[in-house]
């Protein structure tokens, strides 16, 4: 029987009858992988129309022009812009990655903070390791934390990386990095499987001048050389290229390469005053993943 008739019928049993492709390669004495190229070849050929009768979701739509546009894996838009709403996409999407042994790195996130309460193992458990890709502020409570409560969710693993995120003197950094088991989480940070990470703009809700870090002067200063946005307090402009601070090298962390090598990253932000930052941040070509909402997403495509 030549292809073209096989083409056919595969294409009536698939479509009309409902039959999946063993009981098609069965009937027809082909293998599955055969049954599966002659389908679609037929809907190559023409032999086979679908047409959707209804239009595209407008979130989909969004999320495959970025997927396009920044050569993301995957994005994901969600209708609503209450930040809990990203809170929860972001725990779907934790869950499904989930496999055992899995190392996953957080950054400082206040959306990405809102992941935890919409974890829920349902009494499963899975042996996985929670990193801290970024020092902490040593002596207070970090309100941009994520690590801790999504460990205490999942009942997993905690590698804190319990030092001041920026240091004195490049001196100090060089000393702290060199204990071991300070050493031992950035190189536990460096290998993960996956990282969420948020998205800091160069503005007046910047979060290192919210918690004292950064004077305000040397945030305009970082303006005025063309910083758009920072993830993990590593500066850049809008095309995605580093923009350089004295404090580069007293902060301890990952750096943009070094996340760069890691395999799923995950990038959550939102809101209109991020666009730029968003933008910036894409360029910079650390993201695999991007969360977001429908007025974000529509913001960023129509940056140039």
């Amino acid at each position: 029987m030549q292809d073209h008739e096989l083409m056919i019928r595969a294409a009536w049993m698939y479509y009309h009858d409902d039959l999946t492709h063993a009981e098609i390669a069965r009937r027809l004495h082909l293998s599955r992988v055969k049954v599966t190229r002659l389908l679609k070849r037929a809907r190559e050929q023409g032999i086979v129309e679908i047409r959707v009768t209804q239009p595209m979701p407008h979130d989909l739509n969004l999320s495959r022009q970025l997927e396009s546009r920044f050569a993301l894996k995957q994005a994901i838009v969600v209708s609503s812009t209450v930040p809990s709403a990203l809170g929860r996409a972001t725990a779907d999407l934790l869950l499904y990655l989930m496999q055992q042994d899995i190392h996953i790195g957080f950054g400082w996130s206040s959306t990405v903070s809102q992941i935890a309460p919409f974890i829920n193992m349902q009494n499963q458990t899975c042996a996985c390791t929670i990193v801290d890709l970024i020092g902490t502020m040593v002596g207070e409570a970090n309100p941009y934390s994520v690590s801790g409560s999504v460990a205490d969710a999942l009942k997993a693993k905690l590698m804190p990386l319990a030092v001041p995120v920026v240091v004195s003197s490049n001196e100090a950094r060089d000393t702290l990095v060199a204990e071991p088991s300070i050493a031992a989480t950035l190189d536990a940070a460096r290998h993960c499987d996956v990282a969420f990470i948020g998205v800091g703009e160069i503005g007046p809700t910047n979060t290192m001048v919210e918690i004292g870090l950064m004077e305000p002067e040397k945030l305009r200063e970082l303006e005025d050389h063309g910083a758009v946005g920072e993830i993990l307090i590593r500066y850049y402009d809008v095309n995605g290229n580093a923009v350089k601070t004295e404090q580069h090298e007293r902060t301890i962390g990952l750096t943009l390469d070094e996340l760069c090598s890691i395999p799923n990253v995950v990038l959550v932000a939102h809101g209109k005053h991020k666009v730029r930052a968003l933008l910036g941040a894409l360029n910079t070509k650390v993201a695999d993943i991007l969360i977001t909402d429908i007025v974000t997403a529509e913001g960023l495509l129509q940056q140039d």
